[in-house]
Formats: structure tokens, C-alpha cells, sequence
């Protein structure tokens, strides 16, 4: 065993050390902290019928669903969670999911490492790296206290793509499927099988969402979920046209200009291509949300032309390097890499380019530890390890607890993070370590 061995075990031992212990924090704290995105999708309306108990928890009546008929999600969350309806108040399902999750996340870190040494004979790397990438990760973090659904969606995905990676096609397009059924994000990854030609994928993907949306319309009737209804509108916001239109008309839409209604926001808000921007919002962590914030202190900077340039580059980048490996004979391990990367970079285009909350990030964590992987079997440059931390610790809101890194600098942590749209530099890094890996 060379020292260099020797100290990298170390180290990964001590940080594996460090990553249990900041998990355990978090399911401590996670027993006070229930509330969350999650919290607000509940009861569900099948719930009136199946436990009287539950539809009428006092500790529920703070929700935005509460005593509501309809769904604020997709069907594959109350379809996978259905049991929860047989516990008689949130606090008992809170304490249920906070241990379940705690075992999904486990075997979310061992699908993320078996899937990156997949094949990979003579080269060494545990599951240590793994545990440390995914357990300090705030995103994940958050998504655990709060008892977001992202948790068991992409523990999913990652079978999915572990299925991909190892050549079972039509389970990992089943898999994925089956996930884009809960907030619809996935579905780009359909005209990715077709690119790829993966017949068996799209078989997989098209099976799965017919048996999701025809079991979910037996239980609960399709009709009853905001984002799948045309019908069915509650406020101009809910409905289905304004949740997909509102992402994708601003993009298109006239330059950014800002204003200021003190009947409306106590900070500025967007018009054009920063609609539905607000500036007290200290949520949302996308590419286009950064750029607007970047707009409004900055007024010569062209928001809608930045986003378009980034995605146009990202996408040309992307297409050139999928034609050169359609083109290239590779082996099984170059056709394993390809795979990795092309899920990742799929996987980030879906997500943070147009709009994102910071617990949506938990898909990062497929790229990163990727990466991580990739840099631990082939010892690259220090320059992209450098890099690959830097955007590891923008992208986890500086990885510490915020408690602690307030009382270091005297500030609120989380309002400097989001003030300086640190997560968008980490986005914008991995979008470039990511492209330089599928390049090869």
C-alpha cells in the first residue's frame, strides 16, 4: 500500500466519520422539523374516505391541501405513499417517514457507488466517497427534514439509471418512467431514448406511465390532479396550462424589466423574460433565476441573452460530443462513462436551467458523485478535483451547517448564498466538468 493510498483512506474515513455525524444532526433536528412542500400536498382528498381520523388531524389544518378534493402533485406520491393515509395524524407520519427515509437514502448511496465502479476491474474506490458526497449534501439534507418525496423519486431514478448503465434498458426506462409521473421533469429523458434509439427504454417509459396514470385514475381519478387537468382549476395558478406555460413562456417573452409594488412584494419583481421573478424569494436556485437577480443589480447585463447563450452552448456542446461517440467503436466501459454522463447532463438541463427550489438539487448529486468517482479511479488534473469542490460546496450552501456559518461571519448565511447566486457558479461548474468528462 503506497502512502498516498494510505492517506487517501484516511481521509475518507475521517470525512465518512464527519458525514454520519452531520446526518445524525440532521435526523435529530428532523424531529421538530416536519414542515415543508411535502407537508403541503397532504392529506390528499382519497383520504376523506379511506381514514375520517387523518382527513380531520388537527396538525394537518395548517396545510394548503387540507380538507381539498384535489392533488397538488402527480399521482406516483400518494400511489407510492399510499399506506400514510392509515396513520392517524401528520406527527405519525412524519416520524414514519423520517426513519424510512433514512434507510432509502443508505440504499440511494450504494446504487449511486455500484453504479459508477460498474465494470470497473482492477480499480479501487469503496462506498466511503459516496457516503460522504450524499450525506453532507444541504439539498438532500433538506429534502430528509422535510419529508420531501424527492427522497423516494430519486432513489427510483438512480435504479433507473443504474439499470441503463448496466444494459437493462427497458427496466431503467420503466424506472424513470415511472418518476416523471410526480413533478413531470423527467420527461426529457424520452427524447433522449429516442436519440439513443433504445426502443426497450421507451418501452419501458411507455408502460410505466400508462400503468401509473390508469392505476392512479382508478384510485383517485385523473381529473382530481391539478397538474395533469384541463378541466379542473382552483386559481389561474394551479392549473395545468399555467404550471407547464409558466415555465416555458418567459423564455421566449420580451427583455427583463423590473418594478417595484409594495402592494404585491416589499422587493422588486419581473416582467419579460424574468416573469414571476421576485426578489424577496429565497427558494428558487435556477439558471434563469440567478441571471434575473444578476439583471437587476446589474442593468447592462442581458438576462434573456446570457440564458440563451449558456443553453445554446450547453446543447451544442452536448450534440457535437454525442455525434463523435456515435461515430467512435467503444468499449464496455467508454459506453458506460457515455451513459453516466449523458444521464447527468439530461438530468441538469431538466432541472436547474429554468426553475428549481434548492431541494430539487438532490439530482446534483448523480453528476457530483460521478465525478467523484471518476477522478478517484483515474486521478485527473488537481485543477477539475479543485473545481469539482468548489462546485460540491456552492452547491450544498457551503456544506457546514448555515447555524455555523452564520456565527462565523456575522450574517445570515442563507441570505449571502442566495444574494450572491453562489449556487449558480456551482451550476455553471459542473455543467463544464460534466461536458469535459463526455468529451473525452
Amino acid at each position: 500500500m503506497t502512502p498516498w493510498i494510505s492517506f487517501r483512506r484516511v481521509v475518507i474515513a475521517m470525512l465518512t466519520a464527519a458525514a454520519l455525524l452531520r446526518f445524525g444532526a440532521a435526523a435529530r433536528s428532523g424531529v421538530a422539523m416536519t414542515g415543508g412542500d411535502f407537508y403541503q400536498t397532504l392529506p390528499g382528498g382519497y383520504v376523506e374516505r379511506v381514514n375520517p381520523t387523518l382527513w380531520n388531524s388537527a396538525d394537518l389544518a395548517g396545510s394548503a391541501a387540507f380538507h381539498k378534493d384535489y392533488y397538488l402533485y402527480g399521482p406516483i406520491q400518494y400511489l407510492t405513499l399510499y399506506p400514510i393515509a392509515y396513520l392517524n395524524s401528520y406527527a405519525e407520519i412524519a416520524k414514519l417517514l423520517l426513519a424510512l427515509y433514512s434507510v432509502l437514502i443508505f440504499t440511494t448511496v450504494v446504487v449511486l457507488w455500484r453504479t459508477m465502479v460498474a465494470a470497473e476491474a482492477g480499480r479501487d474506490a469503496g462506498v466511503g466517497p459516496a457516503v460522504c458526497a450524499v450525506l453532507l449534501f444541504a439539498p438532500l439534507i433538506v429534502c430528509y427534514v422535510q419529508r420531501e418525496f424527492e427522497i423516494v423519486a430519486f432513489l427510483i431514478w438512480t435504479l433507473g439509471a443504474y439499470a441503463i448503465v448496466t444494459g437493462r434498458n427497458a427496466a431503467g426506462g420503466a424506472a424513470i418512467g415511472y418518476v416523471t409521473w410526480f413533478k413531470l421533469l423527467p420527461v426529457g429523458f424520452l427524447p433522449y431514448f429516442v436519440l439513443r434509439r433504445w426502443w426497450r427504454a421507451i418501452a419501458g417509459f411507455i408502460v410505466a406511465s400508462v400503468a401509473v396514470l390508469g392505476l392512479a385514475h382508478a384510485v383517485f381519478g385523473l381529473d382530481s390532479f391539478l397538474m395533469l387537468s384541463r378541466s379542473r382549476v382552483i386559481t389561474v395558478e394551479s392549473s395545468a396550462a399555467h404550471i407547464v406555460g409558466a415555465q416555458f413562456r418567459p423564455l421566449i417573452g420580451s427583455r427583463a424589466t423590473f418594478y417595484f409594488d409594495p402592494r404585491k412584494s416589499p422587493g422588486f419583481l419581473g416582467r419579460g423574460f424574468c416573469a414571476d421573478w421576485n426578489e424577496t424569494n429565497e427558494t428558487i436556485v435556477s439558471v434563469r433565476w440567478a441571471l434575473c437577480d444578476l439583471n437587476l443589480r446589474h442593468a447592462w447585463l442581458p438576462s434573456r441573452e446570457l440564458f440563451w447563450s449558456i443553453t445554446i452552448a450547453i446543447g451544442a456542446l452536448f450534440v457535437t460530443a454525442f455525434v463523435r461517440h456515435e461515430r467512435r467503436l467503444a468499449t464496455h466501459l467508454e459506453a458506460k462513462w457515455r451513459s453516466i454522463w449523458e444521464l447527468s447532463l439530461v438530468s441538469m438541463a431538466t432541472v436547474v436551467l429554468v426553475r428549481a427550489h434548492f431541494y430539487y438539487l438532490i439530482v446534483l448529486l448523480f453528476p457530483l458523485v460521478a465525478l467523484l468517482y471518476r477522478y478517484l479511479l483515474y486521478r485527473p488534473h488537481w485543477t477539475r478535483v479543485a473545481a469539482l469542490a468548489f462546485s460540491y460546496v456552492a452547491l450544498s450552501a457551503f456544506v457546514v451547517p448555515l447555524s455555523v456559518t452564520s456565527m462565523a461571519i456575522g450574517r445570515d448565511a442563507w441570505h449571502v448564498y442566495m444574494h450572491y447566486n453562489v449556487y449558480f457558479y456551482g451550476e455553471l461548474t459542473l455543467f463544464a466538468l460534466v461536458l469535459a468528462e463526455y468529451w473525452l
